[in-house]
């Protein structure tokens, strides 16, 4: 029978094993439970798009990040020509490319949580506007007693420009778009648009009647000058005007900022400031107001009338659109007058007002000091009186400009050991004052030594030792306390 026993055993373990195969064999299909297979999503591949791009100087670009997993991190090889955001919102990164003068190659890396990287071949491309718009008026046209424009020169895009037209007035605006290895580049399409203002482009062709519209686009010459026929309109007040030229290939673009006048061009924004004070007592003081100059001849003197009231900086401002800061110094004024003149001896004039606020001005209540006099007390013997003065109590009421002084009619005496020291104002009441009373500010107080009692046991201090003893002086609303040294134990 022991020959059977090895295999028998041999044969309950494989048995097992083998049902053990199946019941893992059945859960890994499934079976029994009817619980569906899981489903796994892989993880799409990490991209920055386009993975070449061309940008301009000053003029933002979009990439964008995709795949991976999310958060995203973006680096930039070159911070100073291409910077960056540290992080991409929902995978959108903008950048502005700062100025350069040749083409400069950038990549642009991004990584994902799971250390994934991806990047961009960035080629950042110099701005070919390199000049800001510039205005010229037809001669004559336009222009009248009141307003005396000259006309431009025979070049558009020369440093001759004017910041102002007439109104009624035609001219031209134009800008030069550059090659970067020299020379103008022709045949490029600029757009010209009217941002602001009253301004139209011609539109017509030669010998055609007049067209106007808003936005107009025109090709570059052999020059690299793309010129745009405009007109001011005739009916209106003096305005800013906004005009900008874009180069439609590489989205750059520049603006010009005129002025259209009835008058000689030179245009203040704002030319009148209203300001009020915290309170209605008082006017303001250290409030900033800028003001912005625009056409006429630039440099422009500033001239300010008011220097006790207003502080204004700079003197002199050098260009149009640029300004100057008027602050109020305190003084109410109703109104000052700032007078700006240009090179060709016109002037403007801003009116700055400062008045008081509305809102009622907030109190401050402080208390007039307690002072006990003599600053010295001198040791009091047994039986032994020293007399000294209280004075002030009471309080000051701030108001806005106005002081309201409350003195104390009373002050509280009193002694911090009334076994020790009587404290008792002069002249003595009749009948005789109790320790611990009151006194009119300034009348003697008399402070004694009584002949009983000892201030601190001994020991440690000696019978005839020196000790303090406290005095206080109060008007109800603060309390000053002095020292008054005794002789320690008496008799």
């Amino acid at each position: 029978m022991t020959d059977y026993r090895l295999p028998a055993a041999w044969l309950r373990l494989l048995a097992g094993l083998f049902a053990l195969i199946g019941v893992l064999g059945l859960g890994a299909c499934g079976g029994g439970s009817g619980a569906p297979n899981p489903t796994f999503n892989p993880i799409s591949t990490l991209t920055v798009q386009p993975v070449a791009a061309t940008v301009y100087s000053d003029v933002p670009a979009a990439l964008t990040v995709a795949g991976g997993r999310p958060p995203y991190s973006v680096f930039s090889s070159d911070q100073s020509v291409l910077p960056t955001p540290s992080t991409a919102t929902n995978g959108s990164v903008t950048v502005l490319p700062s100025l350069v003068s040749a083409n400069t190659q950038v990549t642009v890396t991004a990584r994902d949580a799971d250390g994934n990287t991806a990047s961009s071949a960035v080629t950042v491309k110099p701005a070919p506007l390199v000049n800001s718009l510039t205005l010229k008026a037809d001669g004559g046209s336009g222009a009248t007693a009141n307003c005396p424009n000259p006309g431009g020169s025979a070049s558009a895009t020369d440093a001759a420009g004017q910041t102002f037209i007439c109104a009624g007035q035609t001219g031209s605006v134009a800008v030069r778009l550059n090659n970067t290895v020299g020379g103008g580049l022709a045949g490029r399409q600029i757009r010209f648009d009217v941002v602001q203002g009253p301004f139209q482009f011609f539109t017509s062709g030669p010998g055609q009647p007049d067209t106007f519209a808003l936005s107009y686009t025109v090709p570059t010459d052999q020059n690299g000058d793309a010129i745009a026929r405009v007109r001011a309109d005739a009916s209106v007040n003096q305005q800013i005007v906004i005009v900008q030229a874009t180069d439609l290939l590489s989205g750059t673009f520049v603006r010009g900022i005129f002025i259209v006048t009835n008058g000689d061009g030179l245009l203040i924004v704002p030319d009148k400031v209203n300001i009020t004070g915290p309170d209605s007592q008082t006017c303001s003081f250290g409030v900033i107001t800028s003001f912005f100059i625009f056409g006429g001849a630039p440099p422009y003197t500033i001239s300010n009338t008011f220097p006790q009231f207003l502080s204004v900086a700079p003197g002199v401002v050098n260009s149009s659109g640029s300004g100057f800061n008027a602050t109020t110094l305190g003084g109410c004024l109703d109104p000052g007058i700032v007078a700006i003149t240009d090179s060709a001896g016109h002037t403007k004039t801003v009116s700055i007002t400062n008045g008081l606020g509305d809102t009622p001005p907030a109190s401050v209540t402080s208390n007039i000091p307690i002072v006990i006099t003599p600053s010295t007390i001198p040791t009091l013997a047994c039986g032994a009186s020293f007399n000294v003065t209280a004075t002030g109590g009471g309080t000051i009421k701030q108001t806005g400009n106005t002081t309201t002084t409350t003195p104390a009619t009373t002050l509280f005496v009193s002694s911090g050991r009334t076994d020790i020291l009587s404290v008792i104002p002069l002249p003595l009441p009749v009948p005789p004052a109790t320790p611990g009373t009151s006194a009119p500010p300034g009348s003697p107080i008399q402070l004694t030594r009584l002949n009983s009692g000892t201030v601190t046991p001994v020991p440690p201090a000696t019978a005839a030792a020196i000790v303090n003893v406290t005095l206080t002086v109060s008007d109800g609303n603060q309390v000053v306390t002095k020292n008054v040294p005794v002789r320690n134990q008496c008799p």
